[in-house]
């Protein structure tokens, strides 16, 4: 049994318009350069060099100076505050300690 083929019809292929200008000119060749890139040498920096706030500059004062101030007074406050809780936390633990073992010994 032969089996007939279908017709299909094809669409006119659609010429590519021109435009006159691009029909007179020439192609261009294109021409590319090597650029030799530049680097920077490195420059040591001295203490005179250094801008802004990293300025090196001298101290006011010797460092194994002693001299009473506001921070001192207030460190001062702090450590005696915390030695003074850990000295009640420890009467307290050993508080707790002699009640269990008076508990103990009156139990057995």
């Amino acid at each position: 049994m032969a089996t007939a083929k279908k017709v299909t019809k094809k669409a006119p292929a659609k010429k590519a318009t021109t435009s006159a200008a691009a029909k007179t000119s020439t192609p261009k060749k294109t021409v590319s350069k090597t650029v030799k890139k530049t680097t920077k040498k490195a420059v040591a920096t001295t203490p005179s060099g250094v801008k802004g706030s990293f300025r090196l500059t001298r101290a006011s004062q010797p460092f194994f100076s002693f001299k009473i101030t506001v921070q001192t007074v207030y460190w001062t406050i702090l450590i005696a505050v915390i030695i003074f809780l850990q000295l009640w936390i420890l009467q307290s633990q050993l508080e707790a300690t002699a009640a269990t073992d008076e508990l103990i010994r009156s139990v057995q």
